[in-house]
């Protein structure tokens, strides 16, 4: 899909972008209207000066990569998808400057003299990602932030007018909202992780994780219906883990079993780590940063516990529902079951019986549905 760079780039031209993982959804783009409005912004302002080290953060897909990677120094990205995304589009565009890339969680480097920042979701996590690299950068540093307009109450300006100097937004264009200042170096502040305690275990999550400081409902759900299975499980996968609240309470159910947590996030790997630290089953843990289940072994699980997410781009997918429960029986063995909890109204029966030999609906109230499958 080409992407329209702004024409007084002469480098990005005729250049193209896709997504990963692929997707069938032809209504998903691989940048938005933010994407833009920062890439005008930075070459109208800078044209061929741009700073050799600027920091992109929270890039999706490499529509700032792409075009400004002879003058970026680190792509400052949690999203495992992300990081493959732009991998794959700066290759396929020919491109070999490579900026490195860091999650929040790391001591990353920040020699920078440019910060361009696709602004996220949740506000506490832009407070965090504000506070973590003003806590790494030795020297004022121009910031210039864009995000979707609709996703942007003014809260979100409160809180960045908080970390710079000189502070200022746009007019809304193309449906995003443009935030420019100065940020600060900064001391370090008062910790934003949030703790919760559930059954009398104590658990730890990282802003931007999901249910930040609280049990989900939909694991709720399935912890009060915890599996029962015939034998132990050796092997238990806990995909898309988040705080580490399914698989740790199946560390504590089978003290035998080894259990393997991944996320597509680096703050929720983090959670998850500190979660079971906290709990005493660390030990058992193999946490890994990837989309899914890549990297899992076929044939090598007993035992799956999942509640998947559903959203892409801010609406609901089912194909990514589907492919959580594709990569589940993929890596299961023969007779191994998957036990997941999904909302009613997302209709995974049909995927179910298609990828297990049997799929069973274990309980259910008017939100949710618990689901098991044996293949």
């Amino acid at each position: 899909m080409t992407f329209p760079f702004p024409p007084a780039d002469p480098f990005s031209r005729d250049k193209s972008l896709t997504i990963y993982p692929p997707t069938t959804d032809n209504s998903l783009r691989p940048w938005d209207g933010a994407d833009e409005y920062l890439l005008e912004t930075v070459f109208q302002e800078y044209g061929d000066r741009l700073p050799l080290n600027a920091a992109l953060v929270n890039d999706n897909h490499g529509a700032l990569t792409v075009p400004l990677a002879p003058s970026a120094s680190v792509c400052l990205n949690d999203s495992f998808s992300a990081r493959k995304s732009i991998e794959q589009n700066l290759q396929d565009n020919g491109i070999e400057e490579i900026p490195s890339f860091s999650s929040f969680t790391d001591d990353f480097e920040a020699e920078v003299d440019l910060i361009i920042m696709k602004i996220p979701k949740a506000l506490a996590l832009f407070r965090y990602q504000l506070s973590r690299i003003a806590e790494r950068i030795n020297k004022p540093v121009t910031i210039l932030a864009a995000g979707p307009a609709k996703l942007m109450p003014p809260s979100f300006y409160e809180t960045f007018e908080t970390y710079t100097e000189r502070p200022s937004y746009s007019l809304i264009k193309k449906r995003a909202r443009f935030y420019r200042g100065t940020l600060l170096p900064a001391q370090k502040e008062k910790s934003l992780l949030q703790q919760f305690t559930w059954d009398q275990k104590d658990f730890t999550t990282f802003p931007g994780v999901f249910s930040y400081g609280k049990a989900d409902k939909g694991s709720l759900f399935l912890l009060d219906r915890f599996p029962r299975v015939s034998e132990p499980p050796v092997t238990i996968v806990d995909p898309g883990c988040g705080c580490g609240i399914l698989g740790i309470q199946a560390a504590l159910t089978w003290p035998d079993a080894q259990i393997i947590a991944t996320d597509d996030s680096a703050l929720a790997l983090e959670s998850t780590r500190l979660s079971a630290a906290q709990n005493g089953v660390i030990d058992r843990f193999d946490i890994r940063h990837t989309n899914i289940l890549d990297g899992v072994e076929s044939d090598s699980a007993d035992l799956v516990i999942c509640n998947p997410p559903f959203h892409s781009q801010h609406r609901v997918q089912l194909e990514r529902g589907f492919a959580f429960i594709d990569e589940s029986a993929r890596v299961l063995k023969t007779g191994g079951q998957l036990f997941l909890v999904a909302n009613r109204y997302l209709g995974y029966e049909k995927r179910l019986k298609e990828s297990f030999n049997k799929m069973t609906i274990l309980g259910q109230d008017r939100k949710f549905r618990l689901y098991m499958g044996t293949k």
